[in-house]
């Protein structure tokens, strides 16, 4: 994993899945970090975030480039986001303002 971590932060589950309502559940959103690298999509983010027993998930912010977003410690269950994706600016707003 690259190591240039700008800013790591909490949000609340329920938050997360209420500003997710209104993407496109089909779009690639991001790949997972390891260990191959595969694309993941809204809805399979989604099914990882409703399936994680904490009430918040932790947001990373890398060189204010992407965001790997931690479903959990198990780093399989990670997903990184870039600065093309439909998540990106969303993860963006909910830095500033749904922290928990």
């Amino acid at each position: 994993m690259p190591n240039g971590r700008t800013d790591i932060f909490q949000v609340k589950k329920e938050d997360f899945l209420v500003s997710i309502e209104m993407l496109n559940k089909n779009e690639e959103i991001g790949i997972t970090c390891e260990p191959q690298m595969q694309p993941v999509y809204l809805s399979e983010l989604e099914e990882r975030v409703l399936g994680y027993e904490k009430e918040s998930v932790v947001i990373e912010e890398q060189h204010k480039e992407y965001y790997i977003i931690h479903v959990g410690n198990n780093i399989h269950n990670w997903v990184c986001v870039t600065k093309e994706s439909q998540l990106f600016p969303l993860i963006k707003q909910l830095r500033f303002s749904k922290r928990s």
